[in-house]
């Protein structure tokens, strides 16, 4: 059992912790910018909503500000308009969408650039490069107790029955703004791990698992179930890249997006020996009391290419229900990271240096996860909060640096 997993060693169960103050999900925006820290500025931040950004604005090699259009679905037709800045701009789009407004911005691989008919300010091929994320296994047990359910926070709807005079309970107590206490102010989940498989490399743990005690992808399953219960086993270290690169040269295009799913078939190696220990598990005490039966990938799926096929192509018994024959739609853990490389000026596979500077630019900084060189162990939110804050110390620093000489 790990007390916290913040702690200095997490391999092993326990509690998760969230970003949660008085059952509302507490955001980086509301913790950062909220009503009790606006009183700490001289000037208060303006956010612009319904704003997005097109390119940013270059002055030879100096990003002096950014081109956005305003509305809820702009077109190609949008009046642009612009931001400028008094001394550098940060880029935090996230890793699909910052090397997007690098790319738009003539920042990336020179030859692909000049294809578009975007003016080259400087190449650099890493942009949009190393796209990494976890990949994910699915487990799911049908379970003998009606203790696995959930409560909908609107009107009373049918999935409450036959909880329906509960879940009325949980949402009073909500409204009423004892959000803490009621169900409806939790996550939903409680409690997972994380392990080191034989496989992983270096003394980090490479799988997270985490458990729902619900039925997390409200599957129709054929039979009627008494509960069920999810559980998400994340590889969080696969070896396999993907990319993300310009479909044309117009803002209003979606990049084109080559995940980095099981490109390296020994991603799901991980994954494998995790189903089998938790199937272990799940048939000792006292798990053996609550779990009925393994509903997903279901006992039948024992060997490799079996479990493979299982975490690779989803559940084999929805497959004829007018899905494909090999869903990939669950495999994203949806940590995306690593398309603006931090390191080194000297490393090819940089975009960013070590205070965040894009590289070949001036002016210029990244804080998202695209600039971190390998996914964390874990989640990726307090390690994008962490980066945040590290990018507005450096300008701090700088700034003051710059008034002392």
């Amino acid at each position: 059992h790990v007390e916290d997993f913040n702690g200095p060693d997490r391999i092993g169960f326990g509690r998760y912790q969230f970003m949660i103050r008085d059952g509302l999900r507490d955001s980086a925006a509301a913790a950062f910018l909220g009503a009790d820290r606006r009183a700490s500025y001289r000037a208060p931040p303006l956010v612009k909503t319904h704003a997005l950004a097109t390119r940013l604005v270059v002055e030879g090699r100096r990003v002096v500000g950014v081109e956005y259009v305003r509305g809820r679905a702009p077109t190609d037709k949008a009046k642009r308009l612009r931001a400028m800045a008094r001394h550098e701009v940060v880029l935090s789009a996230g890793a699909v969408m910052t090397p997007k407004l690098l790319l738009l911005s003539g920042v990336g691989e020179a030859a692909k650039l000049r294809r578009l008919g975007i003016t080259l300010v400087y190449d650099n091929p890493a942009v949009g490069r190393g796209l990494a994320d976890g990949v994910y296994a699915i487990m799911q047990w049908a379970t003998r107790k009606r203790n696995f359910f959930k409560c909908r926070l609107g009107t009373q709807a049918e999935e409450d029955q036959p909880h329906a005079d509960y879940c009325a309970q949980q949402r009073a107590m909500y409204a009423a703004g004892h959000r803490s206490n009621s169900s409806l102010g939790s996550p939903g989940m409680s409690v997972g791990a994380f392990l080191r498989s034989p496989y992983a490399k270096g003394p980090e743990p490479d799988l997270q698992l985490t458990v729902h005690p619900w039925d997390k992808f409200s599957r129709p399953w054929s039979k009627r179930l008494v509960g069920v219960a999810s559980m998400e086993i994340a590889n969080n270290h696969p070896a396999s890249r993907g990319w993300v690169e310009l479909r044309s040269s117009r803002f209003t295009d979606p990049p084109l997006f080559a995940g980095p799913y099981l490109r390296d078939a020994n991603d799901s190696r991980p994954l494998q020996w995790a189903m089998r220990q938790v199937r272990r598990i799940a048939g000792l005490e006292p798990m053996a009391q609550v779990v009925q039966e393994e509903i997903l990938p279901g006992k039948h799926a024992v060997s490799d290419a079996q479990l493979f096929d299982a975490i690779a192509c989803g559940p084999a018994q929805f497959r004829t229900l007018g899905r494909p024959a090999c869903d990939r739609s669950e495999l994203p853990v949806n940590h995306l990271a690593g398309t603006a490389r931090l390191g080194d000026p000297s490393d090819p596979r940089a975009v960013v240096d070590r205070y965040l500077r894009v590289i070949g630019v001036h002016g210029l900084r990244v804080a998202d996860a695209s600039v971190m060189p390998a996914p964390p162990s874990g989640n990726t939110h307090a390690t994008c909060v962490m980066i945040g804050e590290r990018a507005a110390q450096f300008i701090i620093d700088e700034r003051q640096s710059r008034r002392r000489s």
